[in-house]
């Protein structure tokens, strides 16, 4: 949620712990966050997998916010109605890292 929500890890303020409250696994569905995505070498007879490496919160130099989008049917949100004057989040570009 931290990544997600643009909040410091280190933040211990109400409104940062009231954002990480997860009511249920359905919090997380559609959310968008920033990530490093890592590879693990094929074994045991299994193919090479994607893996989860780490989470990019606010408090990394990789971390820019990211658009929420509502969910088909939902009405939308403070973090996803349009608002005048709110500044366009970064486009997602690939990092240097990845090759």
């Amino acid at each position: 949620m931290e990544s997600a929500r643009g909040i410091r890890p280190d933040d211990k303020s109400d409104t940062a712990q009231q954002v990480r409250r997860v009511a249920s696994y359905g919090d997380f569905d559609g959310i968008r966050f920033i990530a490093r995505i890592g590879v693990e070498p094929p074994q045991n007879g299994y193919k090479a997998k994607n893996t989860l490496d780490q989470i990019i919160t606010p408090d990394r130099t990789d971390w820019h916010a990211v658009e929420q989008v509502a969910k088909p049917g939902s009405a939308p949100t403070a973090s996803t109605a349009p608002t005048a004057g709110k500044a366009e989040p970064a486009k997602i570009v690939k990092p240097s890292w990845a090759k």
